[in-house]
């Protein structure tokens, strides 16, 4: 029996209790955020009422205490499904990462779907520092020495922020509102 949380997180009954589980390697829309709703029901027609399987990678749990696994429901790898179908992003969280490289060649021909908003800002050049390219709030993973300067970082996470996906990446990482407060 599984009952379904969001995009990318279930409740399933293991062993005779309930245990969440986040899937491993995976990012999809919080409920509230564009495409959340249609990632959460997504999820629901893999997995809703069916048997899964789970298969763990090194971490048990999550800061949470979700378990993390990577999740099958009959032939379909649920957590590469989401991202085949655009709803779901590959993240990476070393050292579970096996099957990212697979997800990451799949989130190349994975369509974007209608209710997501197109996630692109150009980075420019700023004080005499190279543009850092392109802003993707939907992947790949950028981090702070992507970005080049405090100003590209910056823009990029008001970016994210005024599309409704968040800080995605993680740039705030003491949630002052300042991007990458270490870059130039």
């Amino acid at each position: 029996m599984v009952a379904v949380i969001d995009g990318d997180t279930i409740e399933v009954v293991r062993q005779g209790e309930t245990a969440r589980v986040q899937y491993i390697g995976v990012d999809t829309p919080e409920p509230d955020q564009p495409c959340g709703p249609e990632a959460t029901a997504a999820n629901a027609a893999l997995v809703a009422g069916q048997q899964v399987w789970l298969e763990k990678d090194s971490s048990d749990t999550d800061t949470f205490g979700r378990l993390l696994r990577y999740v099958y429901s009959g032939d379909i790898f649920v957590n590469a499904e989401l991202v085949r179908i655009g709803y779901g992003r590959s993240v990476r969280y070393p050292p579970d990462i096996r099957h990212n490289d697979y997800y990451e060649q799949l989130q190349a021909n994975a369509p974007r779907p209608a209710c997501m908003p197109p996630p692109l800002a150009t980075l420019p050049a700023s004080d005499g520092q190279p543009g850092a390219g392109v802003c993707d709030c939907a992947g790949p993973d950028l981090d702070c020495a992507d970005l080049v300067t405090q100003d590209n970082a910056q823009t990029c996470y008001n970016y994210c922020l005024d599309l409704g996906y968040g800080d995605v990446f993680y740039l705030d990482g003491d949630e002052d509102g300042v991007a990458c407060a270490s870059l130039p």
